[in-house]
């Protein structure tokens, strides 16, 4: 039986898209642990301190990442994510059994593994799919975390918490399982000089075309350029030339702007805390959970319309078009809300509620995803393991400090001034990225990252991609 490439393709990130779910899990679960442990007779008692580390999820030790898929391969490291993700969760099931604080923190924090890899997980799609199949599988990560997040609350209503941290165990473990069957990546062989194993995995993902050679032939091209350019360096020495050159800190920027606006938009902190500013927002601390599972009613539909919408949209479209009007809501709601605290009235709460769902609506079906699809997209081969790490960093200790600081911030300034510090940032973010955003649709990985290198145009528009594409071709 032949299987087509696409399907292949398709098999191979369920790896990842399983353990994307995992995040999303990860996220969604201290909207019912901490209120649960917060109970009078529960046997894990907490104070406001410990309620933050708990949404933080763990800082995830992403600097293993980098040397692990550079020296040992995308496979081993998608392994060495799985399996902690999933000692994780049996831990904090044990944690409900045995009263334990320290095997619960322990727990969370192995469970934050994928808030720190999801830079990793984005450039294993890319590596994995062709640049028409990358579009969808690249959105279908947004899909996975919003499926992960929307069964834990769903679940939270059957299930003690301890039970439910036994749910989460079941993406890690299916990742686990097709993790097993994964190849390498045809970029990673090119990278270590494996280019008949390349060849082999390339054809048996994309099979064969004229397109296709022609990418190949590039990108093994360019990797025997840059061995015979940095033949006499040592791995020190390669290092070091890589954090001084502009080629990686370019990207770098781009992605952590681009992370900061999910991130400062609600993308972490609303599944973390999603009953308690559900009740902030509403005015009526009886329906928390109630408005958590319309929000999830919200965010599910509006991630498979995302997956339309990136192929209608470009890129910057996506991002800074639908960013901006966000940015507007969210401002918009901080006004109201600040409006709320002199005048009460029922009818000022439901508008606060309808301009919040068209903002979560709009951040699902447009500038969340697309945050995603740029992870797996921007980076220069030879800058991706180190990039991932850098990157993986910044964003991790971003989303940290964001949940972690979250209850602070709250009691200091009310959820009104908070959402306005994190719509002014969104706001910077969306500015900057303005400026250095180079559109990615329907172009190769090797093109995109030749922008960085100085020898590509950044393409505003996708409808140039092609003749763009074309013509550096035939110039070859």
């Amino acid at each position: 039986m032949v299987v087509k490439p696409e399907w292949k393709q398709v098999f191979y990130v369920l790896g990842l898209q399983f353990n994307m779910m995992s995040k999303g899990t990860a996220m969604a679960f201290p909207a019912t642990l901490i209120p649960a442990l917060q109970e009078p007779d529960s046997g894990i008692k907490i104070d406001l301190g410990l309620t933050s580390w708990l949404g933080l999820s763990g800082l995830a030790p992403v600097i293993m990442l980098g040397p692990i898929m550079h020296y040992g391969g995308r496979k081993v490291a998608n392994l060495c994510v799985t399996v902690p993700i999933l000692i994780g969760w049996i831990l904090t099931h044990f944690a409900g059994n045995y009263n334990s604080v320290g095997m619960l923190l322990a727990g969370r924090f192995l469970q934050g593994l994928p808030l720190g890899a999801g830079y990793f997980m984005s450039v294993c799609i890319g590596e994995f799919s062709s640049p028409k199949m990358r579009n969808i599988l690249l959105s279908v990560k947004m899909i996975a975390g919003v499926v992960g997040v929307a069964l834990m609350h769903l679940m939270a209503y059957f299930l003690h918490w301890k039970n439910l941290a036994l749910l989460g165990a079941v993406p890690p473990t299916l990742a686990l399982i097709v993790t097993l069957f994964w190849p390498e990546t045809p970029e990673w062989l090119v990278s270590r000089g494996r280019y008949t194993e390349a060849e082999t995995v390339f054809y048996s993902l994309r099979g064969f075309s004229a397109e296709g050679e022609r990418e190949l032939k590039q990108l093994i091209e360019t990797e025997k350029a840059r061995r015979r350019e940095n033949a006499n360096n040592t791995i020190m020495h390669d290092l070091l030339r890589k954090l001084k050159s502009p080629v990686l800190w370019r990207p770098v920027l781009v992605l952590f702007f681009t992370m900061l606006i999910p991130v400062m938009g609600g993308r972490h902190f609303i599944a973390s805390y999603s009953v308690h500013l559900a009740e902030q927002l509403s005015g009526d601390k009886s329906k928390g959970y109630f408005y958590t599972v319309i929000g999830n009613a919200i965010s599910l539909p509006a991630s498979f319309i995302n997956v339309y919408f990136v192929k209608l949209f470009t890129r910057r479209r996506l991002m800074l078009g639908f960013g901006l009007a966000g940015v507007v809501l969210l401002v918009a709601v901080c006004l109201m809300l600040y409006i709320r605290t002199k005048y009460s009235h029922e009818v000022l709460s439901w508008l606060i509620l309808i301009t919040i769902a068209v903002y979560y609506f709009l951040a699902n079906v447009a500038f969340y995803p697309v945050s995603y699809i740029l992870m797996g997209e921007i980076f220069p081969l030879e800058y991706r393991a180190i990039g991932s790490v850098l990157d993986g960093i910044l964003g991790s200790l971003g989303m940290a400090a964001v949940v972690a600081v979250m209850p602070w911030l709250e009691i200091g300034i009310g959820t009104h001034g908070m959402l306005l510090v994190f719509a002014s940032i969104m706001f910077f973010s969306l500015m900057y990225l303005y400026v250095e955003l180079p559109e990615t649709k329907n172009r190769t990985l090797h093109d995109v990252g030749d922008y960085f290198r100085g020898k590509s145009p950044k393409i505003r528009r996708a409808d140039d991609v092609s003749s763009v594409e074309e013509n550096r071709f035939i110039s070859k």
